[in-house]
């Protein structure tokens, strides 16, 4: 409550939090029988609308503790960058961290934690040896990232096999459906919503490192379920349908200052610099290119695509 004190909200509604989580209790029912009742008197009410907002808030004051290093929170998922240069502040930003939650009576769960130490695998030049492992955090070679599996060479190969797997999945109950006289639009209605809609997910994140072998599972995986009637003839390619996203979510970026993208995008070009061309996408200055990786972000690919 004292973090909820900051922000700038009227005291009715701060009033409201104060009573929300001011002597609440839980109990369980088994067989039929219900416990006695246990006062909450710390953590999150499960379940409750006001709980992830609760700890977004909680979390705000969570920061890195070495210059060059950063946090990325989502939620309760948190995600501690630090660049090779850093190398040497891993143990103190583990140790930051256990602090903080310390002082807001959590706990870090290294047991959930794991390392990924992660190479530009197209890089040449002598190979840097990998650092000590941290006590007590495993060291993977595989990370999902809210949902999205990327190895530490920047590969979602991984993460579109479990995709094409769980396809397969939904095509076999598909299957069973139609066996039991569910129609072709019916099927095709629930493919879309299903295993499209599982395809799309973060695409605009990961597509840019797909392979040319990945994405040609997945137009064959669609292909297979078109061919066999659970797909519609007429549903666009799995390429036009991320392109259609992008632009959807890039225009959105570019015309909303509010969006969570927009602080991402580059100053407007020098109007002294425009020329009299066709009209384009966006006045945006174009980031220098500068490695392989950082043409497969999101945001410098759309810029120079909309650019020309």
């Amino acid at each position: 409550m004292q973090k909820f004190a900051q922000l700038d909200l009227p005291d009715h509604i701060y009033n409201w939090l104060t009573d929300f989580f001011h002597d609440h209790s839980h109990r369980t029912m088994f067989n039929d029988q219900w416990s006695s009742f246990l006062n909450i008197t710390a953590s999150i009410v499960q379940g409750s609308v006001i709980g992830p907002a609760a700890y977004v808030v909680t979390a705000g004051d969570l920061a890195a503790a070495t210059a060059g290093n950063s946090l990325c929170k989502f939620a309760d998922d948190t995600y501690l960058v630090i660049p090779a240069s850093n190398e040497a502040s891993r143990q103190v930003e583990l140790a930051n961290i256990q602090a903080w939650a310390k002082r807001n009576n959590l706990r870090l769960n290294c047991s959930k934690s794991c390392e990924v130490i992660f190479r530009d695998s197209r890089r040449r030049g002598r190979s840097v040896p990998e650092p000590a492992p941290l006590p007590g955090i495993t060291r993977s070679s595989c990370l999902k990232v809210l949902g999205v599996n990327i190895t530490s060479d920047f590969s979602v190969s991984q993460h579109i096999q479990r995709l094409v797997t769980a396809s397969a999945q939904t095509v076999y109950a598909l299957r069973v459906l139609r066996s039991r006289g569910l129609c072709d639009t019916a099927l095709q209605h629930v493919y879309r919503s299903t295993v499209i809609a599982r395809l799309m997910y973060a695409a605009s994140a990961w597509r840019g490192f797909a392979s040319t072998s990945d994405r040609q599972r997945i137009d064959s995986a669609i292909d297979r379920a078109r061919r066999n009637g659970y797909c519609a003839s007429d549903l666009p390619s799995f390429d036009e349908l991320c392109d259609d996203a992008d632009d959807e979510l890039f225009n959105k970026a570019v015309r909303l200052p509010n969006h969570v993208l927009h602080s991402l995008l580059p100053p407007p070009s020098n109007a002294s610099q425009r020329y009299n061309l066709r009209k384009r996408t966006h006045l945006l200055q174009l980031p220098d290119h500068t490695t392989h990786l950082s043409d497969k972000n999101f945001i410098t690919h759309m810029l120079y695509k909309n650019a020309y």
